[in-house]
């Protein structure tokens, strides 16, 4: 594959221009973009979220009108519709995690990989842009991706649940429940900060796009497994903590399932990984996969 036909091409505009980091990422966003896998992925998230959205409408909306016509029943509709909104987002988010999963393993792969088998690197890396400029816009690939996949989402559920109140209520509504949008931004951080730390650090190690995925596969659903396996037979200790924290997609969802005391009745949730431990992970996936991404970058870095 040629160098043009990969789409790297001189620039001939003026002389301004965004930092190097932006059009490294908006460069290879729109690669993704245009990506087959991408777009098979996201009907999925398209399907997802209609879904989920009819849920909430069956759940909340028509709950609304149910109460209003039964006004003598002593029933709080601003708990309720609250509690069903946290239910909802909870079953959203628990399957959307590995529909991101897959995301990341399908178009993350190539996030470095792509350009090492292109031979691109050494292009990318001559004065003036420097090799943090291209690992800072490799890193912002998959969080720019998730923004309309992940956080859009969630907060538009939110907004439509608020709509839905009585008149009058709405603005009351949203203003007092702002620990709902909170946990969403919370799991579009770690999810961003977990997957981008993992596919930096596999991609920046092979050229082979295959092998990078097959490697991002093994890494999240086997983790999963361990996970399965440390809770079934509720290991303790630090083998035990570590195996309950190896399910990246499980972790992600921990803003939800703690604020769901619904879920998991019967089950010990101190055998959960802690929020804790779930930020310090993400950070330090993402700290490995800017370092290794940095030294892979610099390994062929023109500085003559």
């Amino acid at each position: 594959m040629t160098v043009h036909t990969r789409g790297y091409r001189p620039y001939v505009g003026g002389l301004s221009a965004p930092p190097a980091a932006l059009a490294i990422a908006r460069e290879a966003s729109g690669r993704i973009w245009r990506s087959r896998a991408f777009r098979r992925i996201s009907v999925l998230y398209l399907l997802w979220f209609a879904i989920c959205a009819m849920l909430l409408y069956v759940s909340v909306g028509m709950g609304q009108a149910f109460f209003g016509r039964l006004a003598r029943i002593a029933v709080d509709s601003e708990q309720y519709s609250l509690l069903m909104l946290d239910q909802v987002l909870r079953i959203f988010y628990t399957v959307l995690s590995y529909l991101t999963a897959l995301l990341a393993v399908f178009v993350g792969g190539g996030l470095i990989a792509d350009d090492l088998a292109a031979g691109a690197l050494p292009l990318y890396l001559v004065r003036p842009l420097r090799a943090w400029d291209y690992v800072l816009g490799k890193a912002l690939v998959l969080p720019l991706m998730l923004l309309p996949a992940v956080l859009l989402p969630g907060l538009f559920l939110y907004l439509i649940t608020g709509l839905w109140r009585p008149p009058g209520e709405t603005w009351s509504f949203l203003g007092a429940h702002l620990d709902v949008p909170g946990r969403v931004v919370e799991y579009y951080l770690v999810t961003a900060a977990a997957y981008t730390g993992l596919l930096l650090v596999l991609s920046s190690r092979s050229p082979r796009r295959t092998a990078v995925a097959v490697g991002a596969a093994v890494v999240i659903f086997g983790g999963v497994l361990l996970q399965g396996i440390g809770l079934d037979l509720r290991v303790r200790g630090v083998l035990g903590d570590a195996m309950r924290l190896a399910g990246l997609p499980h972790d992600t969802t921990f803003p939800f399932i703690r604020a769901t005391p619904v879920f998991g009745r019967g089950i010990d949730r101190t055998l959960f990984p802690s929020p804790e431990s779930v930020w310090i992970l993400a950070a330090v996936l993402l700290a490995l996969g800017l370092f290794f991404a940095w030294r892979r970058a610099r390994s062929v870095e023109l500085t003559s």
